[in-house]
């Protein structure tokens, strides 16, 4: 039976759905397997335990030390383990047969769907050469073959939204200029495709690839942005480690669909958000003027707040535009959810982007009006002009003035020690041992710019590593402070490079949004006019390329496992004999620590799942070896003089621990 264009969309809708609810269903099973396994063997270590603890009663009774009583509890306990670790691995052999059975199950609806996307592309084919045949024909016959062509480029669209659904395309030569490109976070969906369908279904699928360790000193070529897209949608997560879900902010393929990503033309302006307030120091220019001209004052002046262009988004009031696109509620400008071009239609903002491209209309040669038209058109331009602006009025780091003792979290006692202070280099001694170490460029200034934890961000969002790095990096590549985390977010959401989370109400849920990958990272920079390169899985630089770059001048967002990063010593001085058995029964906190901390011990693969700012590279004195590295983790606000293998480990990987999903974003130079 012949299958139409638009039911091809059904069908496929279908296949995804069965796919996505198997690939749950999985997931599930893996990740209940996944803790009967941690489980028995932490029950095995209590175990073990309390063999020795029987052992060492029967050694120490005697006639004078009756501890029959005790033996006896002991062993009563023992035969409770003994029975506990006997029912969980029969419930581990329950699930082993579930996961073959699922797992069979998805391997059939992947194969119906390879063969959907076959047919999809022979009537694509057909479609095409049907366009070609009554594109031919003329005289009386044109106007019929005029509607005739527009029913079968009709029939192109849909099969390329079908076939996009899927996670496949069209070929171009089938569907011209309306074929389907390969599924994206970054790209957008078909025209008339459910966007939020069409995202989680491709998270959903691209969850399950797997992601090869490769070496340490793997390739370190800068991937394309086609590239980058395609590994960054095989990013994949070990569901038998724990994942850690506040305050990190990477993001990777997803796999909760209830609460997949959200986008700005999907937004419920019905739906009323709650300002949420920003713990940054700086006073949002911005925000101030649009209070006071809802109070219907103008006490403030586009020109006054020129002064301080990297506190704020130009173009956001203090409950509108921007804001009001994402939480809903009323823009002041045009009661819409979102400031179109029609904000400004007596602003030739062509005319405006010309000038500036052109170097003839700087940041400051701008109207209010315009700049906010201008960054409606080309949100990056904008971005650009206004760091160039920051730049060129925001006095330098002053090094001289800046106390020389360096402020570490983890080491109070290294001290700069040049006389003729340098930015590209810096002797530092560790007082305590009295080691001498070469720091590239100099971390005074570095150090300063970290503003402590992320979320400091108008709109509340928690999971802003990605931003918090960048601005920090930029920050660094500049020598002085010329943006931040909030200004960085407002770029994000304007131009779709962070994910934003709803309940099933509706509502942002402010502390699961804000993830990015590298790919944001890298528009990141690009916003503030330097070049970057991304790099994923093999493609990573090993820690020596990255020592070098820094010394260059250039700076790095790193995707790092955050376990790894923050809890790799607690884990290797922990104690299995120690389990407090009964805080383990009853503490559910305690309980997933011992099992992270075992899972570090045992080794295993471990998702990279974090970007922290690594802002210097330090060199032994004497021998002239990378030593380490000074890197400020947004997570946690600290900045840490951290040893090499310790970084290594927790981004590419080292000894019996392995890393997946590793990214690595290095920007550096103009952006021209």
């Amino acid at each position: 039976m012949k299958i139409t264009a638009s039911e091809f969309i059904s069908k496929a809708e279908g296949l995804k759905q069965s796919e996505i609810s198997t690939r749950q269903r999985l997931e599930q099973i893996i990740s209940e397997r996944s803790s009967v396994r941690s489980e028995i063997q932490t029950q095995g270590y209590k175990l073990e335990s309390l063999m020795t603890e029987l052992e060492n009663l029967k050694n120490s009774s005697s006639e004078d030390n009756d501890n029959s009583s005790q033996i006896s509890s002991v062993m009563a306990r023992i035969n409770e383990v003994k029975r506990e670790i006997s029912d969980l691995k029969q419930r581990d052999n329950e699930l082993e047969r579930d996961q073959r059975e699922v797992q069979g199950e998805l391997n059939r609806i992947e194969q119906q769907e390879q063969q959907t996307l076959a047919d999809i592309q022979d009537s694509a084919t057909r479609a095409n050469q049907n366009i070609q045949l009554v594109s031919s024909f003329g005289g009386d016959y044109g106007n019929v073959a005029s509607t005739a062509a527009g029913g079968f480029q009709q029939s192109l669209g849909q099969l390329s939204q079908a076939a996009a659904i899927l996670g496949g395309s069209v070929a171009s030569g089938a569907a011209g200029g309306g074929a389907g490109a390969r599924a994206g976070r970054t790209g957008g969906a078909p025209a008339g495709a459910s966007r939020n369908f069409y995202e989680a279904a491709n998270d959903q699928r691209n969850a399950s690839k797997p992601s090869a360790l490769g070496s340490r000193g793997g390739s370190s070529r800068p991937v394309s942005d086609d590239d980058l897209q395609s590994n960054v949608d095989s990013f994949s997560f070990d569901d038998d480690k724990p994942k850690k879900k506040g305050g990190l902010g990477r993001r990777s393929s997803g796999n909760d669909f209830e609460t997949h990503p959200e986008t700005l033309d999907k937004v419920n302006v019905e739906k009323v958000g709650e300002f949420a307030p920003s713990i940054n120091t700086n006073q949002d220019g911005w925000i101030k003027l649009g209070e006071e001209f809802a109070d219907g004052g103008n006490k403030t002046t586009w020109d006054d707040l020129k002064d301080e262009p990297f506190t704020g988004n130009a173009s956001n009031d203090s409950k509108g535009g921007l804001f009001s696109a994402v939480f809903g509620g009323t823009n002041k400008k045009d009661n819409s959810d979102k400031i179109t071009q029609d904000d400004y239609s007596d602003i030739d903002v062509n005319k405006v982007r010309d000038k500036v491209i052109s170097g003839n209309s700087k940041f400051e040669d701008l109207s209010r009006a315009e700049f906010e038209a201008l960054e409606n058109k080309d949100p990056m331009l904008a971005s650009q002009i206004q760091t160039d602006y920051a730049v060129r009025t925001t006095p330098p780091d002053d090094l001289n003035s800046m106390r020389k003792n360096l402020e570490l979290t983890n080491n109070h006692s290294m001290r700069v020690i040049d006389q003729n202070m340098s930015v590209n280099k810096s002797i530092v001694k560790d007082l305590s041992t009295e080691k001498t170490y070469d720091v590239y460029p100099n971390p005074l200034g570095r150090i300063s710019h970290m503003d402590g934890k992320q979320g400091n961000n108008r709109y509340g969002f928690q999971e802003t590593c990605g931003m918090a790095s960048a601005a920090k990096g930029v920050n660094d590549y500049f020598g002085s402070k010329v943006t931040n985390e909030s200004r960085v977010t407002d770029y994000a959401v304007r131009t779709n490079h962070c994910t934003i989370n709803r309940d099933l109400y509706g509502n942002v849920k402010t502390y699961d949004s804000g993830y990015t990958n590298e790919g944001d990272v890298k528009s990141f920079y690009n916003a503030n006019g330097i070049k970057a390169d991304a790099y994923v899985n093999a493609s990573v630089p090993s820690e020596n390329v990255i020592a070098e770059r820094l010394k260059n001048g250039d700076v790095v967002s790193l995707a790092v496992n955050h376990d790894l990063m923050w809890n790799w010593d607690d884990a290797m001085a922990f104690d299995p004999k120690n389990i407090d058995s009964e805080r383990y029964r009853n503490d559910k906190s305690y309980k997933q620590e011992v099992k992270k901390f075992m899972a570090m011990q045992n080794g295993g693969v471990f998702r990279a799942d974090h970007f922290v700012n690594v802002s210097n590279a330090v060199y032994d004195h004497d021998s002239g070896s990378l030593a380490g590295f000074i890197v400020s983790d947004t997570g946690n606000g600290t900045t840490k003089f951290i040893d090499k293998e310790y970084l290594v480990r927790a981004y590419n990987g080292l000894g019996n621990i392995g890393v997946s999903a590793r990214g690595c974003v290095i920007a550096g130079g103009k952006l021209e």
